[in-house]
């Protein structure tokens, strides 16, 4: 398709010329089949192609030439004409011999000779009539022809840039910068890439824009309602937000810093001067003993990675997740951690989608991941079901199944459900890890859900339902140390909250080699 261009300049040259019909009988049947039948374009464009290597042009349009495809086209077109024409000769043979025979007394030969003239006469004004029409009708399918080039060109441009994305997707990290109003084709690169910002008030994200939608549903609405930041906190179709177009290109630097040049590389491992033993001892009093009371995961997080060195990605969607870059001991990794001050933590279809994009770039360039766990469990209620979620969260399994990351999961209150057990990938030689804090529980069903579900009736029949229940969420609660399932459930070791960057530090040491060791196959994307 890359001469196509010329093809369009063979064909606007040939119908330029009054009459051309084509050169060569190597050129005419090429022409001619794709006049018969659909437009076929590579039979144009071949006849185009000889047509210029010879350089030379037959005149004239001559139908008498034995060109037996035009013959045929003209059968085809105007064989109503012909039987008209027919049915017309029959009818002035007839009145010829009723009026030169018995009024006019003609002799035989003279009526003959009439007879053969009208006969020659219709026949030649039937040939140009044709000759005329298939002139037009091939004309018009060259036109048609060349018009389909042009518009399969812009096709197949736009088709090898969207390709051209798709490979670069595939091979090294890309970002997509939000700096203006974005809407079609421009909203299309800003999320065709790994990590997008836009900046607020000032960049929008979108479909088409206002005056579009005015026009299609007859609504009035600001840009910034239907792209701008708000939007995408709902939409979770742009990562983040930045205070200005200085910030956006601050954050684009230091996500790319965690990162390789492509999969053929490893990311880059920074010098630190942090302590890989360094504890803080308030991590032994993280967790609340209360299980209905909530803390803050997220200086959790920067207690336990290089100090300094965390970066979020999508702080506003999907809250009941977080997803981070970070560093253990200089070693980027992926961080992922549940927020129970947004949904309970509990898995909801936003979550699912961000745990999803984020173990797969993590996959994709080779970072360790680590995911600290406080899960309930999907998202319950008729709103989650109507959402969708449990679909996100099948999501969620076929990404960690397809995973290359070494995995170490941290289980630090709860791991409940189908989401729970969603933490990390299940076997394989990833170097896959389970560590639990003292305060982690684990199961099918949370202790508060079960007990309603198994002993409603009792329950419902006792003088103080209330007392009840928490009698026997209190006689279950004391059955679910950790230490009595930890083997059973994988965990390698219960660890002291205040040990958990020694022991995640001297794990990364152990993931990087299995990185280094992947890089081809990753590189190869098997």
């Amino acid at each position: 398709m890359a001469r196509m261009p010329t093809y369009t300049a063979h064909a606007a040259h040939a119908a330029d010329q009054p009459g051309v019909a084509a050169q060569y009988t190597s050129v005419a049947p090429a022409l001619y089949r794709a006049a018969l039948g659909p437009v076929n374009l590579e039979h144009y464009l071949a006849a185009f192609e000889r047509l210029d290597a010879t350089g030379r042009v037959l005149p004239g349009w001559n139908l008498a030439a034995a060109l037996c495809p035009l013959g045929w086209l003209v059968f085809r077109r105007l064989w109503r004409q012909a039987l008209l024409a027919f049915a017309a000769l029959a009818s002035g043979a007839l009145l010829l011999w009723a009026v030169g025979h018995w009024w006019l007394a003609l002799p035989w030969p003279m009526l003959a000779g009439l007879a053969l003239a009208g006969l020659t006469v219709l026949c030649g004004g039937l040939g140009l009539y044709g000759d005329a029409l298939v002139h037009a009708d091939v004309r018009r399918r060259i036109d048609g022809a060349v018009s389909a080039a042009s518009t399969m060109r812009e096709a197949m441009e736009l088709l090898q840039r969207q390709a051209g994305s798709r490979r670069r997707l595939l091979w090294v990290p890309v970002v997509g910068v939000a700096l203006g109003a974005c809407a079609g084709q421009g909203a299309i690169k800003v999320l065709s890439s790994h990590f997008s910002v836009l900046v607020r008030e000032q960049a929008q994200v979108m479909a088409a824009g206002p005056h579009v939608v005015r026009q299609a549903y007859g609504v009035e609405v600001d840009k910034n309602a239907l792209g701008g930041h708000q939007a995408q906190r709902k939409s979770a179709l742009v990562h983040n937000e930045a205070e200005d177009e200085a910030d956006a290109l601050a954050q684009v630097r230091r996500f790319l810093s965690y990162l390789p040049r492509s999969v053929h590389e490893l990311a880059p491992v920074t010098a630190c001067d942090d302590d890989p033993n360094r504890a803080d001892d308030w991590l032994k009093d993280a967790i609340p003993r209360d299980r209905r009371k909530i803390y803050d995961p997220r200086r959790i997080l920067a207690a336990v990675f290089d100090q300094g060195s965390l970066f979020e990605i999508g702080r506003w969607q999907g809250g009941s997740v977080i997803t981070m870059l970070g560093r253990l001991n200089g070693v980027p990794v992926g961080v992922i951690a549940n927020d129970p001050k947004v949904q309970g933590g509990a898995m909801t279809l936003q979550a699912a989608y961000k745990m999803e994009r984020h173990t797969r770039l993590c996959s994709q360039f080779g970072l360790p991941v680590v995911n600290f766990v406080d899960q309930p469990g999907n998202a319950t209620g008729l709103e989650a079901e109507l959402a969708g979620t449990l679909l996100g969260a099948v999501r969620v399994g076929e990404a960690l199944a397809r995973c290359r990351s070494p995995w170490v999961s941290i289980l630090m209150r709860r791991c409940f459900g189908m989401a729970g057990a969603l933490h990390g990938p299940k076997g394989g030689d990833r170097l896959n890890h389970r560590f639990a804090w003292p305060s982690a529980r684990w199961g099918s069903i949370p202790i508060e859900g079960g007990v309603m579900a198994a002993h409603k009736a009792e329950i419902e029949a006792a003088p103080d339902p209330a007392a009840k229940r928490a009698e026997l969420e209190a006689h279950y609660l004391a059955l679910t140390s950790p230490f009595r399932t930890a083997e059973k459930f994988g965990v390698l070791d219960i660890i002291d909250p205040r040990e958990t960057r020694r022991v995640l530090c001297d794990w990364v040491e152990d993931a990087w080699y299995v990185v280094q060791g992947d890089l081809a196959q990753r590189a190869r994307g098997t």
